[in-house]
């Protein structure tokens, strides 16, 4: 039998919120949504440069991890509201220990694949107003992942994502961030990396810069701003 999880849906428009351009803040879908190659049909994003492109088509963000973010912060009570990481996806029970790279699921007429986990950014920091929350979502692998889309088509609201298919040798969301993040300078485990199936070409190509540097890259700007 294969595995059925219910997923809500979401897309957004840039707009200028927490003092800054950002399409962060998403709404559920109303109706059918084309998926194509690029993401919803209707969905932005303000920064193309680390944000969207065929190998980053849609944000899936687990919906359990808005109660454990809670519990850190419990002066921030708006994670309880579950929703404004820039998510496209939403489920109860898929988290980053059983989603694996290369994973694919059927989205009523489109096919998705998991291509990499999700970079924490400073964004986040600015939209929950917690000036710390990017480096604690990283540390604690509350990342969420990327998709890419294998085969487009209409997508409803209250869809299921159906399981498919997992690549031989597969690594999970968590093994590969524990890798990237936790251990980024272990040769062996990067050279995995460098080559694993399904993996985004740009994750594998950081790994094979930090091979051959043995450096690992700033991420003072991508995780504070500056």
């Amino acid at each position: 039998m294969q595995q059925k999880t219910p997923c809500e849906i979401f897309i957004g428009n840039v707009c200028n919120n927490y003092g800054m351009n950002t399409a962060i803040d998403k709404t559920p879908i109303q109706g059918d949504c084309y998926l194509s190659p690029l993401g919803f049909e209707g969905d932005q994003c303000a920064s193309t440069k680390v944000h969207g492109g065929v190998e980053r088509a849609l944000h899936h963000y687990p919906r359990e991890h808005y109660q454990t973010l809670a519990s850190i912060y419990p002066k921030s009570p708006a994670f309880l509201q579950g929703l404004g990481m820039g998510e496209n996806l939403s489920t109860i029970g898929m988290i980053e220990e059983n989603v694996y790279i290369g994973d694919r699921y059927q989205l009523d007429e489109a096919i998705i694949e998991v291509s990499q986990p999700r970079s924490a950014c400073f964004k986040l920091n600015t939209r929950w107003q917690v000036s710390d929350l990017s480096t604690v979502i990283q540390q604690r692998n509350l990342c969420g992942w990327l998709y890419r889309v294998i085969k487009p088509g209409q997508v409803r609201a209250g869809s299921e994502l159906t399981f498919l298919s997992r690549p031989d040798s597969a690594m999970s969301i968590s093994q590969v961030c524990g890798i990237f993040f936790h251990d980024p300078l272990n040769f062996q485990r990067l050279e995995k990396l460098a080559t694993l199936q399904g993996l985004s070409v740009g994750w594998q190509n950081k790994s094979i810069e930090r091979l051959e540097s043995g450096v690992v890259e700033s991420w003072q700007m991508r995780l504070f701003g500056k």
